[in-house]
């Protein structure tokens, strides 16, 4: 009787270890975050040119918002007003120029953070890479995943990044690397004739660094879990 009741002991932990294992990789594999209202970005101007830009919006409507230009050193800020399912929208801080009610793709086709026909903006869909890479795969632009490190909130984290990188598209020049996880543009450069700007994510409220956590968490999950199991098969 006592080694019935071992037997069945050790086989309800190991169901319960295998069941633990399996919903912890889902725990990892399922983990995202959902942009809202109140977010922000800010970002360091590392380099600019030293124009006057004009802001206009992308198309429709092509609204046209006013006049604005920045220096190194300057802010590139960004605080979400209103999410939809076709559009961010948000407060937009330039240097010390504030446009109020502008779109995400605004801001993409405003700065030149885009690659025509994509606005990817300040935030791109991050659901939709397999979309976003048919629309520039005819605009002299390269895409590559690659795990980078990037300074925000006072740390240095360790990322993976999709990075588009434009050679010459009718006199444009674009390295743009976002998050491959929430689609957040982390650094980017674009120069189109005498424009230039230089931006680097400095700080944000919208939690990044999920992907390296499950890159790092689930094999270390895994690894664990396996040598505990051995051990209780070993002792059956």
């Amino acid at each position: 009787m006592y080694f019935f009741a071992f037997n069945m002991l050790k086989k309800t932990i190991f169901t319960n270890l295998v069941l633990l294992l399996f919903s912890s990789f889902l725990m990892c594999a399922g983990s995202s975050y959902t942009i809202i209202p109140s977010d922000y970005l800010i970002y360091n101007v590392i380099d600019a040119s030293s124009t006057t830009n004009y802001f206009y919006g992308a198309w429709p409507p092509g609204a046209y918002f006013g006049t604005w230009s920045v220096k190194e050193g300057d802010k590139v800020m960004f605080n979400i007003t209103s999410v939809t399912s076709n559009s961010i929208n948000g407060t937009l801080t330039i240097g010390n120029v504030t446009f109020s009610d502008v779109r995400n793709i605004d801001v993409g086709s405003a700065l030149a953070l885009s690659i025509y026909p994509w606005m990817g903006g300040l935030i791109a869909n991050s659901s939709d890479w397999d979309d976003i890479t048919q629309l520039v795969e005819n605009t002299n632009t390269t895409i590559s995943v690659e795990q980078i490190t990037h300074f925000v909130n006072g740390d240095n984290l360790t990322l993976v990044a999709r990075i588009f990188e434009v050679s010459n598209y009718y006199g444009q020049y674009s390295k743009l690397i976002y998050d491959n996880e929430t689609g957040i543009l982390l650094e980017g450069i674009t120069s189109f004739s005498n424009y230039l700007l230089s931006l680097s994510l400095e700080f944000t409220s919208i939690e990044l660094n999920i992907q390296a956590q499950k890159t790092m968490w689930t094999p270390l999950l895994v690894s664990v879990f396996s040598v505990v199991i051995v051990v209780i098969l070993k002792k059956r």
